[in-house]
């Protein structure tokens, strides 16, 4: 565990939003484009989460 990761701490209860393993493929003509590919995620109640990353990476489509 990296030195960020070691200084949070995690939400203890109940998980309000819980992904596992998610993927979105789109089929464009021959082509298949992996917008998503194992993707997991849990928010718990008062978390506030944000997502980033570079444009075209799977932000819009996870939402």
């Amino acid at each position: 565990m990296n030195k960020l990761n070691s200084d949070i701490t995690r939400p203890r209860g109940p998980v309000v939003i819980d992904i596992e393993n998610i993927t979105k493929d789109y089929v464009m003509g021959e082509e298949i484009v992996r917008a998503l590919r194992g993707v997991s995620l849990q928010i718990h109640p008062n978390e506030y989460v944000a997502i980033m990353g570079p444009s075209g990476s799977g932000k819009s489509t996870l939402m």
